[in-house]
């Protein structure tokens, strides 16, 4: 993996509600923006990769929802947790 000069961590509030586990930590490349959705939201058929949720469309981008229960799941499994 090659990291970028406009990489950058990202910190979220773990979702799970396990004791061990209350955040994680994403390398992202760019600059991440936060947007408030809600539940109009236009979904968008494109092809997923694992831990990602769902595609939609925002503006004139597609967003991918990460799966961030999955992605617990995983750190717990992998024992990284």
């Amino acid at each position: 993996m090659v990291i970028g000069e406009r990489a950058r961590i990202v910190i979220l509030n773990a979702l799970g509600g396990r004791a061990e586990l209350k955040f994680i930590a994403l390398l992202v490349q760019g600059i991440p923006r936060s947007y408030k959705l809600d539940s109009q939201l236009s979904y968008v058929d494109v092809p997923l990769c694992s831990l990602e949720q769902a595609a939609v469309q925002v503006g004139e981008q597609v967003a991918k929802v990460p799966d961030l229960l999955a992605l617990e799941e995983l750190l717990v499994g992998a024992g990284l947790v």
